[in-house]
């Protein structure tokens, strides 16, 4: 993953330092995934770009999705420390991905992994 792939799912630079997957395909960033280190948890993010929403929605690429989060998450639960990410209400499947991924929903928008 390059800042490139944040900017161009994102919109803009990443606000913090972060490891990184992204998937790219015909040269256009669909979903970059990763995670940083905040207040001792693990911050994992999943993003997915307006083209990638898009094939979503139509119930295309969530095998692509799926297999990118769970490889971050793998990553990530080798540094030992509780995990939590934000479901977008916005993004089509967002807590059903978390729920599959074995997160508990906080409350709001909050998940956590033990």
């Amino acid at each position: 993953m390059t800042a490139d792939h944040i900017r161009e799912v994102y919109g803009r630079a990443s606000p913090v330092t972060f490891r990184g997957l992204s998937v790219v395909e015909d040269g256009m960033t669909l979903a970059s995934s990763g995670y940083y280190i905040e207040n001792a948890h693990v911050v994992l993010v999943c993003m997915v770009a307006p083209e990638g929403r898009a094939l979503l929605a139509a119930r295309r690429h969530w095998r692509m999705v799926i297999l990118l989060a769970r490889e971050m998450l793998k990553l990530a639960s080798a540094l030992g420390l509780p995990m939590r990410a934000w479901a977008d209400p916005a993004v089509y499947g967002s807590a059903n991905l978390l729920r599959h991924l074995g997160f508990t929903h906080l409350g709001r928008d909050i998940w956590e992994r033990a």
